[in-house]
């Protein structure tokens, strides 16, 4: 209410702001997330792998309402329908991982759909790293997880995206309606 200007990366959470604070001309804007395309110029991996796995990568933190689960249940179901396909498949996670809101961990699931020869987890690595496990993938996964109405964050844009764009891979999002 003290600022004289406020800057937010989506007009979603600008609209949210005037609505919430009461909307003096220009004191809100928004300005969007993007990307440095000298981040990407001297990756040691460029291009798509060409290996015999389909390389899925997560990038980022995972954790609270930031879940897997469902995607590795899935992926879980599917190979145990087809067994072959183990050899074929390969999920990396980039980054850092905490506890869901159930308690449980990646690790858990993991285990649980019987995974542990398909995933790799880095754990937390370089920004130049992370970009070139990006790069080197068949598949991105982005996971925004469902958010609470009352914890309102929903209605970001993750600043992975801008990244994910420049990675060239398809993107496939795990994520409520929005922005």
């Amino acid at each position: 209410t003290t600022a004289d200007r406020v800057v937010s990366t989506t007009d979603g959470i600008t609209s949210d702001f005037i609505t919430r604070y009461g909307g003096k001309d220009g004191k809100f804007i928004t300005i969007t997330n993007g990307y440095d395309l000298d981040d990407f110029r001297d990756l040691k991996v460029v291009g798509h792998q060409t290996g015999s796995r389909f390389r899925i990568v997560h990038a980022g933190t995972l954790g609270m309402e930031r879940n897997p689960e469902r995607f590795l249940k899935a992926i879980g179901e599917l190979l145990k329908e087809d067994d072959t396909m183990r050899d074929h498949v390969e999920l990396v996670f980039v980054g850092q991982n905490t506890p869901f809101r159930d308690g449980r961990t990646i690790e858990d699931y993991i285990a649980q759909y019987d995974l542990t020869n398909n995933v790799r987890l880095t754990g937390f690595v370089s920004r130049k790293v992370s970009l070139e496990e990006m790069a080197y993938s068949h598949l991105l996964l982005l996971i925004i997880g469902d958010v609470p109405p009352e914890e309102s964050f929903i209605y970001g844009i993750s600043a992975k995206m801008y990244d994910y764009a420049l990675a060239e891979s398809p993107v496939l999002t795990i994520a409520e309606r929005g922005a």
